[in-house]
């Protein structure tokens, strides 16, 4: 395996069922939650395609930030989280049409 393929391993964990964005504000405390998304063709492939993806195009951050990628399980509970550019949170508007939740 070449380590090119290694350098976009993103660890999933095997039971990601759904990615759910989140924009935090710090100063105020709040949380404006997206809808979580699953995936038709299997919801771990589904959830780490976009997550490698991200990873490809530089938009994971190692560091904090207000804006996350929730990887919930089949519970919805959250299992990991993945710390996004602004231009990777517009990248998976786009691309998975996500919605601020009610309520």
């Amino acid at each position: 395996m070449s380590s090119a393929t290694n350098d976009l391993n993103v660890n999933i964990d095997p039971a990601a069922f759904a990615l759910r964005p989140v924009r935090t504000s710090v100063r105020e405390n709040k949380f404006r939650f997206y809808s979580a998304i699953t995936f038709p063709n299997g919801s771990w492939n589904g959830c780490e395609l976009y997550l490698r993806r991200c990873k490809a195009f530089g938009y994971l951050k190692d560091d904090g930030s207000n804006l996350v990628i929730d990887v919930l399980n089949q519970a919805s509970d959250i299992i990991q989280e993945f710390c996004i550019t602004r231009a990777g949170f517009e990248y998976l508007r786009q691309q998975l049409k996500f919605v601020v939740e009610e309520g």
